[in-house]
């Protein structure tokens, strides 16, 4: 895996009227097999040493607090690329400075270097799952954290005083079976919210993640994958709505909302 020190664009996007999107890499070296939306190049990951000072311009603007998405399901703003970088360090000290909010979505346990100053600033940090199963997470998403250590994770952030929920990739027929043991395990560990939504696929991402499950010993759901998403990016039927149905239930015999807290 090589650097590469770019100025790049910004990619800070607006999402609602107070939420923001901020992107700190444009590549991410996890390559989780269901992230379909992944970029092609993984041999480079691009490091922007432009963006603390582009974002510090672009915050000075506001006039109200806004909430930043720092990261999101598809790059993780502590990659192993940050150890280097150390882009998160500066973006904090300037949502710290400007007093905003953040939302911090992320797999990895770098992020404990910064606790002292996520304690300083409004902030709930995400962290994403998609199988507390072994095997499964060795198929879709071998270089990150296990789901053990994640589950560690959440707990040791909320011990230090950091509200930490979760977030629930659903694979429709591969993983929805885990959602009670998935809840009991997240309720253990301190998790204050959970956020789940499935896996939505659009046209060129069907294909990636068709071909994933033939490769492996998840080809026998590909049939019912080719069905599922046929003319659709999201989506619908009965498996799905059985699945909000128990995720609803769940929600409220644990007490975990779903929606950020």
């Amino acid at each position: 895996m090589r650097y590469v020190d770019l100025e790049l664009g910004l990619k800070f996007n607006q999402l609602d009227d107070k939420l923001y999107e901020l992107l700190v890499y444009e590549m991410c070296e996890y390559k989780c097999s269901y992230c379909t939306r992944q970029f092609n190049d993984f041999e480079n990951i691009l490091i922007n040493k432009a963006l603390p000072e582009k974002l510090g311009r672009i915050f000075k603007t506001f006039i109200t607090s806004i909430t930043v998405n720092i990261g999101n399901l598809i790059s993780d703003p502590y990659q192993p690329a940050e150890k280097q970088a150390l882009l998160m360090k500066e973006i904090l000290f300037l949502i710290k400075a400007n007093k905003f909010k953040a939302n911090i979505f992320t797999k990895s346990d770098l992020i404990k270097r910064d606790i002292a100053l996520i304690n300083d600033i409004d902030a709930r940090v995400i962290i994403p799952f998609v199988t507390l199963n072994r095997s499964l997470y060795k198929l879709l998403e071998p270089n990150t954290l296990t789901p053990k250590e994640r589950l560690k994770l959440v707990a040791d952030l909320n011990d230090k005083g950091i509200k930490t929920g979760v977030h629930y990739t659903i694979l429709p027929y591969i993983n929805d079976k885990e959602i009670d043991d998935f809840f009991i395990k997240i309720k253990d560990a301190g998790a204050g919210f959970i956020l789940d939504e499935p896996l939505i696929l659009n046209t060129k991402d069907k294909d990636k993640f068709f071909n994933f499950l033939s490769n492996n010993k998840l080809s026998k759901y590909l049939r019912r994958y080719n069905k599922l998403y046929e003319k659709r990016e999201y989506p619908t039927g009965k498996v799905i709505k059985e699945f909000n149905r128990k995720v609803f239930e769940l929600s409220l015999k644990y007490n975990i909302p779903r929606k950020i807290v």
